[in-house]
């Protein structure tokens, strides 16, 4: 699951500090999410650019 770190992290996830994003097993996502020290990342695809009129 991907994840973002809302505080520094130190620890079984590594270092991580505020805004990074990473991937992390579901139970430890719950885990730091629970604890209020990440949020989900929802995978969306990026905007396509819009083509300039001319």
């Amino acid at each position: 699951m991907n994840v973002r770190a809302l505080a520094n992290i130190s620890g079984a996830v590594g270092e991580r500090t505020t805004g990074d994003e990473f991937t992390v097993d579901a139970a430890t996502a719950k885990s730091l999410i629970e604890r209020g020290l990440a949020e989900e990342v929802k995978n969306t695809p990026a905007q396509k650019a819009e083509k300039a009129k001319e």
